[in-house]
């Protein structure tokens, strides 16, 4: 998605531009720049459907125990941290840059 919204923006500041350059700019294939240009939306990707004659029997059950099964958790407070990890597109010097961020917060 976030590749679809830079071409499109490199696409809105640069008129001009071919589809041929910003496929060799983003290091993408030309189709997936027409596919970026034409809707906001990437294509929802094909689900493989895989045979698996071993555990065709039982997958009603395990469907089963999955749906009824819910496992309720009790931490005190301030027991237990966590922590997150992503990514930040920030301007260093100004230039547009993706950095890596650690965020840490308590339950």
């Amino acid at each position: 998605m976030r590749l679809y919204e830079q071409v499109r923006r490199a696409r809105v500041q640069d008129p001009a531009v071919s589809i041929r350059e910003l496929a060799r700019r983003f290091g993408v294939h030309r189709r997936d720049v027409r596919s970026a240009l034409a809707s906001a939306v990437p294509p929802a990707r094909k689900v493989v459907v895989r045979a698996a004659p071993r555990m065709d029997v039982f997958k009603p059950i395990v469907d089963g125990w999955l749906a009824e099964v819910s496992v309720p958790q009790t931490h005190l407070l301030g027991a237990e941290a966590e922590v997150d990890f992503g990514t930040v597109s920030v301007y260093l010097a100004g230039v547009l840059c993706e950095v890596s961020l650690a965020a840490r917060g308590t339950r």
